[in-house]
């Protein structure tokens, strides 16, 4: 059996009036939708693989969501090998494991796995022959780093995954921005500049478009250097409208042929770090008054801590967290699939070290595991880290889990044919 692969997507627009999640300062509920979210599911398969990848325009998935997606494509599909990812758009419900941000909407979280298991159904009804390729370019100054405030590191590269076949056309297009551009002023549901990224690219390009976020933990669009949280609708539009031309452009210039599908799933260890009781004591004290000088936005941490502490004083501190990455290649492309908010440092050390002609790396995938900083960017200190981690969970990470991350991507996909 040659490659073949099949495309679904489906509305996942919640109802007006749930919170938007993604900026703890939001105090009122949506106000209308600005453009609807949506899920898209590319279903490949061979004569010895068959993969599903979502792409969702979400900020990213708690265990519950994954775990259930998984299970009804399974039973409906028997697929096995799914990958879900997150655009990470912070005008949408939250589905996460975000602390204290927005109030899930249980009657969307019932609906919405159903419904992107549905779609992988659906992709799976219209197969079709296709052929690969790859391409890649640049839209340079829409990014700076917000961790240094500099305009380095970043990624400015375009990837762009094309597959063809007789009435299918899709390009996966892989970039690295925070999908903030439209500000916690915002109170409109919004797929925000991926969401953009995608409707003009179909309009360019024709046939599907599928977006994915790349190591953008310390990566944000550039109108937050000069105001945070500025960003209008028009700028999220400037910017889907630039990277979707020079998706075009490479497109244009990228040859498809036959393709081998490979996918690979690891357990990986991700190194914890806890603190003492009496450091967790300080800690709470900390972040208090830390609170305190941030009102309306950071009491999120307050409960951090506290978990934090009761965690330590009960000696539940395991040494690691449980986690998984995913490879997906077809000939010379590889498609590395990470948990969390990587830092843009260890998504380059990766690209550069790796075999294959092109490597697009996405966060956001699966159970969402928080930010996982480089080790030249690593903060010590608890409560300094600009990118904070106490809006995932009660944990923080070693400074040694860039290396982990990396070493874990390169065995996979030094291990690829």
């Amino acid at each position: 059996m040659s490659l073949q692969a099949g495309i679904a997507k489906v509305n996942i627009t919640p109802p007006v009036g749930v919170y938007l999640t993604g900026f703890g300062n939001r105090k009122k509920p949506s106000m209308g939708v600005k453009l609807p979210l949506k899920a898209k599911c590319l279903l490949l398969k061979d004569e010895k693989e068959k993969v599903a990848l979502i792409s969702a325009d979400l900020i990213g998935l708690g265990r519950r969501v994954v775990k259930e997606v998984r299970s009804l494509v399974k039973e409906k599909t028997g697929i096995e090998n799914l990958v879900i990812l997150c655009t990470h758009t912070h005008a949408g419900p939250e589905t996460s494991n975000l602390i204290n941000m927005a109030p899930p909407d249980e009657a969307y979280l019932n609906i919405l796995p159903r419904t992107l298991a549905g779609s992988v159904l659906w992709a799976s009804q219209n197969m079709k022959e296709v052929k690969v390729g790859c391409g890649r370019g640049r839209a340079d100054g829409l990014t700076f780093n917000r961790r240094q405030k500099t305009f380095t590191p970043v990624d400015e590269e375009v990837n762009v995954l094309k597959i063809k076949g007789e009435d299918l056309l899709v390009h996966l297009i892989n970039y690295t921005c925070h999908a903030v551009v439209s500000g916690p002023q915002n109170l409109l549901i919004y797929s925000d500049y991926p969401g953009e990224t995608q409707r003009y690219a179909e309009e360019y390009l024709g046939g599907i478009a599928i977006f994915t976020n790349g190591c953008c933990g310390n990566i944000d669009p550039i109108c937050y250097y000069y105001k945070w949280g500025g960003g209008t609708f028009a700028e999220s539009e400037r910017m889907g409208k630039i990277i979707a031309a020079e998706a075009l452009k490479i497109s244009l210039n990228t040859e498809v042929s036959p393709g081998k599908l490979l996918f690979k799933r690891k357990e990986v260890k991700l190194p914890l770090r806890w603190p003492s009781l009496k450091e967790a004591e300080k800690l709470c004290r900390e972040a208090r008054d830390y609170a305190n000088r941030h009102k309306g936005y950071a009491q999120n941490v307050v409960k951090w801590s506290e978990d934090i502490f009761k965690k330590v004083k009960e000696k539940e501190t395991p040494p690691f967290l449980l986690s998984e990455i995913s490879l997906l290649s077809l000939n010379d492309i590889a498609l590395i699939f990470l948990p969390g908010e990587i830092y843009v440092q260890i998504g380059q050390k990766i690209k550069k070290e790796s075999p294959f002609s092109y490597t697009l790396i996405s966060g956001y995938t699966d159970e969402i595991v928080g930010y996982i900083a480089s080790e030249d960017d690593f903060e010590e200190d608890w409560l300094k880290n600009n990118s904070p981690v106490w809006y995932w969970g009660p944990y923080f990470f070693h400074r040694s889990v860039e290396e982990v991350v990396i070493r874990e991507c390169l065995s996979l996909l030094k291990s690829s044919p």
